[in-house]
């Protein structure tokens, strides 16, 4: 027991009491003595008891444990009720209410157990409703069913005959026929009436029971009983079960049974046409060489032309031609040599626009027009035709305005808004510093006399 500093209060009890104080003990038919620190409840009863606390007894007329939640058991003789609290009428053995049986005591019948069994029944038991009588005999060993208590009309598994006294083979996978003792299904990997045969040792997953065909042949494998080798160039020793033709045959084979040769650098082929060659080769009978240019000797096989240049700058069907040096970053199409990002100084056509920004002597720009590189000082646009607002403000190193147009030191005295587009009015009063008026034009120090608004332009007579 463990109790919290300065406190009376208990974190803990010593087993089989609960409570912040444990002075409550457990109920008694708690297992081990042990119940939950907070409630009491126990966490399993003992064997007879029954509730979350364990603390009522089961009934004394249970046949076994009753249910350890409700109380509810299986009844003696004599006793119903989910928890066997009602009495049966004294001549029965069972019921389920107090003004009937459901049976009776042997020699016995009727629903209240009072008329004798007819004295020819043999073991002086009747049919509780009829009185007639009922022989019951135990049937042999191993009988499911049986007539007269000793002809016996199905078996067990693993069991035959006329009283099924015989065992099936061990051979069998579970039962046998009754009256021969011949396997209904043999064994995995046996075969035959009393399975007393091996499938072949090629077979996968057993053979069929009367044939012995193999169900499956092991990779390498094929035929009836898997009795031959699959061809030796089949791709994977893989091959057809039934006919022996290969799945796929290995690189330079062709053929149901892979039995012919693919020409030189082939690595496959239909009859002597190659349908794929090796690296770096490509012709119906993979007879010519890719271009070196190709990038890792990759070229198509029917035209040679290379699926990718194995150098930047380079272009045409076998990368045999140079872009031009004026391309941008020496990059060009593919396939037509067009200047794909641009060219230093013009476009295909034109001059690049005068405003571009420069490397060294050069100006870039894309197809387009579209300076590559940005606008030169105090331009902007796409084309970087248009100049800074006049109406921008100088600053110490003569950059008037952004990329988009953006005036970067503000707007000279008398303008406002983001270019400087915005023209303050005559009627804004003077200011100490900065602009008369904001980017929307509203004056920023108030209005000259007689002036009123927020742009000032009310005037008010006197």
């Amino acid at each position: 027991m463990t109790c919290e500093p300065d406190s009376y209060f208990c974190k803990s009890c010593k087993p089989g009491f609960w409570l912040t104080s444990c002075v409550r003990p457990c109920g008694s038919g708690c297992l081990n003595g042990t119940c939950d620190f907070n409630t009491g409840q126990c966490q399993q009863c003992k064997d007879g008891f029954y509730t979350s606390y364990c603390n009522i007894e089961c009934s004394p007329y249970c046949k076994d444990v009753c249910n350890k939640s409700y109380g509810s058991c299986n009844c003696k003789p004599g006793f119903y009720g989910s928890t066997c609290e009602g009495k049966c009428l004294n001549y029965c053995t069972e019921c389920t209410n107090e003004t009937s049986c459901s049976a009776c005591p042997v020699g016995k019948y009727t629903a209240i157990c009072q008329q004798p069994c007819k004295s020819t029944c043999s073991d002086g038991s009747c049919d509780i409703h009829t009185g007639e009588c009922i022989y019951i005999a135990k049937c042999p060993a191993n009988c499911n069913n049986c007539i007269s208590g000793y002809n016996c009309t199905s078996c067990v598994d693993g069991y035959y005959g006329s009283n099924c006294e015989l065992s099936c083979s061990f051979k069998c996978a579970k039962s046998c026929y009754k009256p021969t003792g011949i396997c209904d299904e043999c064994a995995i990997n046996r075969f035959g009436n009393s399975c007393d045969q091996n499938c072949s040792h090629q077979c996968k997953n057993g053979c069929g029971m009367y044939t012995g065909k193999c169900n499956e042949c092991k990779t390498g494998y094929y035929g009836y009983h898997c009795e031959h080798s699959c061809p030796q160039q089949c791709f994977d020793n893989r091959c057809n079960q039934t006919t022996g033709f290969c799945s796929l045959c290995s690189p330079g084979y062709t053929g149901d049974t892979c039995e012919n040769v693919c020409p030189f650098n082939c690595l496959s082929c239909s009859g002597q046409i190659c349908t794929r060659c090796k690296s770096g080769y490509y012709g119906q009978d993979c007879q010519f060489a890719c271009s070196t240019n190709c990038y890792q000797d990759g070229c198509t096989l029917s035209t040679g032309n290379c699926v990718q240049c194995n150098m930047s700058g380079s272009y045409g069907a076998t990368c045999n031609q140079t872009c031009s040096s004026n391309c941008i970053d020496n990059i060009c199409d593919r396939y037509t040599g067009e200047c794909t990002k641009g060219l230093l100084g013009k476009t295909f056509d034109t001059p690049c626009p005068v405003n571009c920004l420069r490397t060294g002597t050069d100006t870039a720009c894309f197809n387009n027009g579209t300076c590559f590189y940005g606008c030169a000082q105090n331009y902007y646009g796409p084309l970087c035709s248009i100049p800074c607002s006049s109406k921008c403000a100088g600053g110490t190193d003569n950059r008037l305005c952004s990329s988009d147009g953006t005036c970067i030191n503000g707007c000279k005295l008398g303008y406002s808004g983001t270019k400087c587009n915005v023209t303050c009015s005559e009627t804004c009063a003077e200011v100490v510093s900065g602009n008369r008026c904001s980017d929307n034009g509203s004056c920023a120090a108030g209005c000259i006399d007689r002036y009123s608004g927020d742009r000032c332009g009310m005037f008010t007579c006197m």
